[in-house]
């Protein structure tokens, strides 16, 4: 089990939103540049038995932030990401992996800034749709506004791809499920309050450079504003 507790301190300035922005980005475009003073805490438990291309084992962590020892943004944020690696069979080639985030954030009476938010979408998070492809969205913009809440659920299988498992390479086939929010989102921003769902089939490759994924991937469930990706491509053992 790791803990880890970090301070940061940064200025962040909202720029170039264009000729048509939505009044409340455009809000807080004039009254940045902000300066965020961070405190955060991230605790970490894991048993895989490989880092590269687990088998088995567990992974837990929780992080929590809060800004507001000084500077102009106060929030206090919460995200929880577990993961679970389990074998089907005895040379460990067919592996089932499932992970579930959760995040929330408070601004402690105040906005919580574009910066600040969730955003959902990629080969990191759910497959199907770009990155910040999910959720509010500005209605003459068409931008991604972010949520102050999010869950997501992935379901993967890992199997033996034409004899290359001793080479790193393994097929999977996926199931992402996820959801971005906010209950009281300004009145030039949408969103539907529905559950995005998307599959796919993918290939996991324990390259010499670190591990690779290429996902192939479509929703199932999805709104029209959405923006939509069949391709994906990530780096690292998780998504």
């Amino acid at each position: 089990m790791r803990n880890n507790l970090s301070y940061n301190l940064a200025q962040v300035d909202i720029e170039n939103t264009g000729n048509v922005t939505s009044r409340s980005i455009v809000a807080q475009s004039d009254a940045s540049p902000y300066w965020r003073s961070m405190v955060s805490n991230s605790l970490v438990w894991n048993d895989v038995n490989n880092p590269l291309a687990p088998t088995q084992g567990r992974v837990h962590r929780l992080t929590t932030d809060l800004a507001g020892l000084g500077g102009d943004v106060t929030f206090a944020r919460l995200l929880v990401d577990n993961q679970f690696y389990h074998p089907l069979s005895d040379d460990e080639e067919w592996v089932v992996h499932l992970r579930g985030r959760f995040g929330a954030i408070d601004g402690l009476s105040k906005e919580v800034p574009i910066f600040e938010r969730f955003y959902l979408g990629g080969g990191t998070s759910v497959r199907g749709f770009k990155p910040g492809g999910i959720g509010p969205r500005t209605i003459l913009e068409d931008d991604s506004y972010g949520g102050i809440h999010f869950e997501q659920v992935n379901a993967e299988l890992f199997f033996p791809l034409m004899g290359l498992s001793e080479k790193g390479l393994r097929g999977l086939t996926f199931v992402d499920v996820g959801y971005l929010g906010d209950a009281n989102l300004p009145a030039d921003v949408r969103e539907s309050g529905s559950v995005r769902v998307a599959t796919g089939v993918g290939l996991h490759w324990n390259s010499p450079f670190g591990p690779l994924r290429f996902s192939l991937s479509t929703p199932l469930l999805k709104e029209d504003f959405d923006k939509m990706r069949t391709f994906d491509f990530s780096m690292g053992t998780s998504l």
